[in-house]
C-alpha cells in the first residue's frame, strides 16, 4: 500500500496485511500525484518541480529504489 500526504516529499510504503510502515522514499520535490502503471510495472510520481519519476516496482523494496525513467515537463 502506498501513501503520501499533501505538501510532503516522502512516499510511504506499508504492508497491505500488517498495515506497518515498511519504507519511505524521499523525493527532491513535493509530491503532487502517484499512480501505478501496470503495463510498465512501475510507479509514477509527479513532483512540484515538474518532474515525473518512474520507480521500478520489482526493486522498490531494495535500498536503491531503481528509477526506470525521469521526465521533466517543460
Amino acid at each position: 500500500m502506498l501513501l503520501y500526504e499533501q505538501d510532503t516529499r516522502a512516499l510511504r510504503i506499508y504492508g497491505a496485511k500488517t498495515k506497518r510502515l515498511l519504507k519511505d522514499i524521499h523525493c527532491v520535490g513535493v509530491i503532487l500525484a502517484v499512480e501505478y502503471c501496470q503495463n510498465m510495472n512501475s510507479i509514477a510520481v509527479s513532483l512540484s518541480d515538474r518532474t515525473i519519476i518512474f520507480f521500478d516496482t520489482a526493486t522498490i523494496m531494495n535500498q536503491k529504489n531503481k528509477i526506470d525513467r525521469r521526465l521533466h515537463v517543460p
